[in-house]
């Protein structure tokens, strides 16, 4: 799992540039982080679309704020964000069509294993994934 994070910020830092796009400052391949566009919480992925290279600290004081928040607090502060990076990654990962369907594909594959080893679903698990994959 670490060789696969350690790859991913490797092509992260190689499309995006060595530079935190919260506060600009200079990113060693130790000291970067990846900041996710949309929260792993929130249903966001470790696609390429919804990842931005972010020093630790902002990435550890951004934590769950939605990108939107994070951006004006950034502002607010003049920190050196740079606008026209995280503009465009907002835009990719609207724009991504694997995110729409993400919640989807994820519960359409829990139902088809649970089929596959006969679990039972009961009433109410299916109701909660019919309800979390149509928001």
């Amino acid at each position: 799992m670490a060789r696969s994070n350690s790859k991913r910020k490797n092509v992260v830092l190689l499309t995006y540039g060595p530079a935190c796009v919260w506060c600009g400052c200079e990113l060693q391949n130790n000291s970067a982080t990846i900041d996710h566009i949309r929260c792993v919480d929130e249903g966001g992925s470790n696609w390429i679309g919804n990842l931005l290279p972010s020093c630790g600290s902002c990435n550890a004081e951004r934590n769950n704020l939605s990108v939107e928040n994070w951006l004006s607090v950034c502002l607010r502060r003049k920190m050196d964000v740079n606008i026209k990076l995280v503009e465009e990654a907002i835009e990719r990962a609207r724009n991504n069509p694997l995110a729409e369907n993400q919640n989807y594909c994820r519960h359409r594959l829990l139902e088809q294993t649970a089929r596959k080893h006969s679990w039972h679903l009961g009433q109410s698990m299916r109701s909660l994934l019919q309800l979390d994959y149509m928001h």
